[in-house]
């Protein structure tokens, strides 16, 4: 047998994209050695089937897969393949053998051998359920010593593991549809992925303990395996797959407040020219993140230069303060602080205030300075919480006396990084949100700052991170508006999104050329303080979509979150508006003339029989600007 091929009956092909499979009355994708989104009819009842390979410091290892062999029939399907992982000193492959059969079961297996001995996190199997059918929802746990308990996922985001020691889980998805799915080789237990803003539950083995990193011996072997069963009443069909057009109506009356959005600075003290500066002031950004380690011995001209683009830009600062650990050294930083100071208060939107060895910033550090930031910037907010993810204030409550609201930041790769995940994670967002206008009733929340990769950890430098090229793609701008979308709709206070040039920007650094997503925040820029309404519909992981609004003007933007060509149907729009693209055909000029890009009205459209019909390209962003 041929490597990487698909068999149909007796047609043999070459195929290295994903596969749309069908078990019975089950439909599911296979995509690079996982199986994903398997759906009894409009039910997703798992997001995806896979096996995980992750170092001592939580970097996911990437497979190379060869030996590809997918034996595809009307109603199951029999695929096979080879995983080997390596990097470093890790050396581990494995052999993977998926199959559907005709009574709705799905099983999954890997059997793999180790090289030479490492120290690992995990190698194992992993399955992701989704929110949408999960959370809140109840739930049959069998665990390894056989008992059973009915509980249920959680509804706002579990701080620690709610599901232990499992055997198996049981669910009812509604519509006489119900799951089994079955585990073997190792104890699983179950996290809420939501504290990493992912959208899913994540079931995996083998469980975390207090003794990780894991000891790999030379020539171990790994056995393990994951089986779904899932009962319908008849056969099921799966209507999103079959609709021609997607329908977008915004007759949804409540509007959300469009939330505060601004970017960061990534070099403190460096002046931008003139042409960096326009740019950045079509924008019209709410604030400008300045990173402040107080012990740097050019913390002066950090200072001098954060006001400096305050000034050109009119924009106020969200200045991220580090202060050091050990008490010494953090009262002489704090001291130094107010020295340098000086007259620059006004200037100053919020404090975030961290300190190197906390996860959460603690009641003890806010405690030492707050009287000095009070003293220094009357009317700006001091804000508390973690620099890093929502999980360590879901974990560790920070103290908020005398504090405005809670910071921490976000990214869509923490677990996963192929296109599909990274969009699907977008639902994850609100979700910490929510859960932290719960915990903190009453206080600001601000994601900040939001990026599309991980940024380094001082503690922790072989943790992947650094730029991603899909951040000056038309993919990255819409992601950017599909989380603004979203956060807008959970109610965020605020928002910090990227740097303002570089391969982590918005812009090249000589302003010569800007990046897609430039166009998404002078696009909302232009309703800052205004309202926005919202898309809500089981299509939004196909496209989503808001109205902005002010008290003269109205604005649409409609985004594909898919590599393929998208055809929606606008209900109830003015009977005239001009409709601009950011797609393939437009992108290159939106990028080298953005000033004439943005002038270009658009074409205009008049609406027929009440609805409005456009097409959209992969990634692409429809501006529809009412008249």
């Amino acid at each position: 047998m041929q490597k990487n091929q698909l068999i149909i009956g007796n047609f043999i092909m070459k195929t290295s994209l994903p596969i749309v499979l069908r078990a019975g009355d089950l439909f599911c994708t296979y995509c690079d050695g996982s199986i994903r989104n398997v759906m009894a009819g409009d039910i997703e009842v798992v997001r995806r089937i896979y096996a995980a390979v992750r170092d001592k410091y939580w970097n996911t290892i990437t497979p190379e897969i060869k030996n590809v062999s997918v034996e595809k029939k009307a109603r199951s399907f029999r695929i096979e393949f080879d995983c080997r992982h390596s990097r470093n000193e890790i050396r581990f492959g494995w052999h993977g053998t998926i199959e559907g059969s005709d009574d709705n079961t799905i099983s999954f297996s890997m059997q793999g051998i180790a090289g030479p001995a490492f120290d690992y996190n995990r190698i194992g199997m992993c399955v992701l359920h989704p929110l949408k059918e999960c959370a809140g929802k109840k739930v049959m746990v069998e665990t390894i010593s056989g008992s059973k308990e009915i509980s249920r996922f959680p509804a706002l985001v579990e701080p620690r593991q709610p599901f232990k020691d499992i055997r198996a889980l049981r669910q009812r998805f509604g519509h006489g549809i119900s799951g089994e799915l079955r585990f073997f080789g190792n104890v699983f237990e179950t996290e809420d992925q939501r504290n990493w803003t992912d959208a899913s539950f994540k079931t995996y083995c083998p469980p975390l303990l207090d003794n990780i990193p894991f000891r790999m011996k030379k020539g171990e072997k790994v056995s393990q395996g994951v089986l779904l069963r899932v009962k319908t009443q008849g056969q099921t069909k799966n209507k999103s797959s079959t609709t021609k057009f997607i329908h977008v109506d915004f007759s949804i009356k409540k509007a959300f407040i469009v939330p505060e959005i601004g970017t960061a600075i990534p070099d403190q003290i460096r002046l931008y020219d003139k042409r960096e500066l326009q740019l950045l002031q079509a924008c019209r950004f709410s604030h400008l993140r300045v990173n402040v380690p107080v012990d740097d011995k050019k913390l002066p001209e950090i200072m001098k230069t954060a006001a400096a683009y305050s000034k050109a830009l009119s924009m106020p600062l969200e200045l991220a303060l580090y202060f050091r650990k050990e008490k010494l050294l953090f009262n002489q930083d704090v001291k130094r602080l107010e020295k340098v100071f000086g007259d620059q208060g006004s200037r100053v939107k919020r404090f975030l205030v961290f300190r190197k060895g906390e996860k959460v910033t603690s009641h003890e550090t806010i405690r030492a300075v707050i009287d000095m930031l009070r003293k220094c910037a009357p009317k700006a907010a001091v804000i508390t919480g973690a620099d890093r993810y929502f999980v360590e204030i879901n974990r560790n409550r920070p103290h908020l006396e005398n504090c405005d609201g809670v910071c921490y930041s976000a990214n869509p790769q923490v677990h996963a990084f192929d296109d599909s995940s990274v969009i699907d994670n977008l639902e994850g967002q609100p979700h910490t949100v929510r859960a932290a206008k719960n915990l903190f009733p009453g206080k600001d929340i601000f994601l900040t700052p939001i990026t599309l990769r991980p940024r380094p950890v001082p503690e922790s430098p072989q943790k992947d991170h650094g730029p991603d090229a899909r951040q000056k793609t038309l993919f990255g701008a819409a992601w950017t508006l599909g989380s603004i979308i979203r956060l807008a709709e959970a109610g965020v206070s605020g928002v910090t999104y990227f740097e303002t040039t570089g391969d982590c920007g918005i812009m090249e650094k000589n302003g010569a050329r800007v990046f897609p997503v430039y166009q998404v925040f002078a696009d909302i820029g232009e309703f800052a303080g205004g309202n926005v309404r919202v898309f809500q519909d089981e299509n939004r992981r196909t496209v989503e979509a808001c109205i902005l609004e002010t008290k003269n003007r109205k604005r649409c933007l409609i985004a594909n979150m898919t590599q393929e060509k998208r055809d929606v149907l606008i209900h109830d729009p003015p009977d005239t508006v001009s409709v601009k693209y950011l797609d393939r055909k437009t992108v290159s000029k939106a990028c080298l003339d953005s000033d004439q890009f943005r002038k270009n009205p658009g074409r205009k459209l008049f609406s027929l029989h009440g609805r409005l019909r456009i097409s959209l390209g992969p990634y692409a962003i429809a501006r529809i600007d009412f008249a």
